[in-house]
């Protein structure tokens, strides 16, 4: 599986009206999208770095999107 950096994850959160909250070493994202509620978390030296495979699936999945493809394609419309 491919990943995408947490810039990218930054900016699909920011496009979904997620609120950024400040912590104590980065920010996280919270809101709910849907009926679920959304938390994640991102640390202050990530934005350059890639997401690892298994938080990327696992981001993806709290985000709404069924698949990789449908979260590119999101992506891209930003």
């Amino acid at each position: 599986m491919s990943t995408s950096s947490y810039r990218d994850i930054d900016r699909v959160c920011q496009a979904l009206k997620l609120q950024k909250v400040k912590a104590k070493k980065g920010h996280i994202w919270k809101g709910i999208i849907g009926q679920r509620s959304i938390r994640i978390v991102i640390h202050d030296k990530a934005p350059g770095r890639d997401v690892p495979d298994g938080t990327f699936a696992a981001y993806i999945k709290r985000l709404g999107f069924k698949d990789i493809g449908e979260y590119r394609e999101f992506l891209k419309k930003l």
